[in-house]
C-alpha cells in the first residue's frame, strides 16, 4: 500500500431522518480515496445538522459494515446495542469500496458462488492489488480523514467481512485506541485447511500464510483493548 493515506475529496449530501437507526438523523457523505473511488460514510446524530463534520467530541466510533450498513444499522441488534452504548462518542459508519451503497452494478452471469465479489476479487488478484488491501487502504484514509477533523480517540467496530480491513487498519493506525470485532474470521489457516469455505476470495491477501495469520494480528491488538464478539471459521457462520 502507499505510504500516505489521504482523502482526495469528500461530498456531503442533505441530512435526513432515519428513526430506526441507533441515532435518528444521518448525514450522507462519500469519501474519495482514489480517483473515482468513493466510500459511503454516514454520520449519525441526535439532531439534524447542516454543517461540515467536525471533531467534537474527540472520541469517535467507526462502524465497518459486513454487507450493507443500512440493513445492519436497523436489523443487527448487537451492532445497534454497541453503538448506542457509546453515547459519549461521535458515530460514523462506512461501506468500503464494493460494499453496500458502493456495490458495483456490473452484471456477472455466473452462479451464486461466482458473483461480483468473486469477479472483482479475482481481477484485483490478477493485477497484483488484492481487494482486501484496497479496502484496508480506504479505511486508513477514512481514519486519517476523521483525525483531520479533530477525532483523536478512535474505536473501530468491524462486522463479518468488515473485520479484516478493520483488523489490518487498526494494527497500522496508532490513533485507534480500541477494536471491537463481531464475527471475525478465526484464521486464514482454517480456510486453507478446509475442503469448502464460505468467505469470498476478496477477503484473502495473496501469499499471506508465508508471512502471518490473523491470530498474530489479534495478539498484537490486545494492546488496543481488542474485544472479539463471536468468531467465524471457514464456514462463516453457515452449516457445512
Amino acid at each position: 500500500m502507499p505510504e500516505k493515506f489521504e482523502v482526495s475529496d469528500y461530498r456531503i449530501y442533505r441530512a435526513r431522518k432515519e428513526p430506526l437507526f441507533p441515532r435518528p438523523f444521518v448525514t450522507d457523505m462519500f469519501v474519495e480515496t482514489e480517483r473515482g473511488i468513493h466510500n459511503a460514510v454516514y454520520k449519525l446524530t441526535e439532531e439534524n445538522i447542516y454543517s461540515r463534520p467536525h471533531g467534537s467530541p474527540q472520541k469517535v466510533i467507526l462502524y465497518v459494515s459486513h454487507l450493507e450498513m443500512d440493513d445492519e444499522l436497523i436489523n443487527d441488534e448487537k451492532i445497534r446495542e454497541i453503538l448506542s452504548d457509546h453515547s459519549d462518542h461521535a458515530i460514523y459508519t462506512c461501506d468500503l469500496r464494493g460494499i453496500g451503497q458502493t456495490e458495483s452494478n456490473t452484471h456477472v452471469s455466473y452462479s451464486i458462488p461466482y458473483n461480483k465479489e468473486y469477479f472483482y476479487g479475482m481481477l484485483s488478484n490478477m493485477m497484483g492489488e488484492p481487494l482486501i488491501g484496497k479496502r484496508t487502504y480506504d479505511l486508513l484514509c477514512i481514519l486519517n480523514w476523521l483525525e483531520s477533523l479533530g477525532h483523536t480517540e478512535i474505536t473501530i467496530l468491524g462486522n463479518g467481512w468488515g473485520c479484516q480491513p478493520a483488523t489490518f487498519a487498526s494494527v497500522l493506525n496508532e490513533n485507534v485506541k480500541k477494536v471491537i470485532l463481531k464475527n471475525a474470521l478465526s484464521s486464514y489457516s482454517d480456510i486453507a485447511e478446509s475442503t469448502f469455505y464460505n468467505w469470498p476470495v476478496s477477503a484473502f491477501p495473496m501469499n499471506v500464510l508465508n508471512h502471518f495469520d490473523l491470530p498474530d494480528c489479534y495478539l498484537d491488538l490486545k494492546r488496543k483493548n481488542l474485544e472479539i464478539l463471536g468468531m467465524w471459521d471457514a464456514q462463516a457462520g453457515e452449516e457445512k
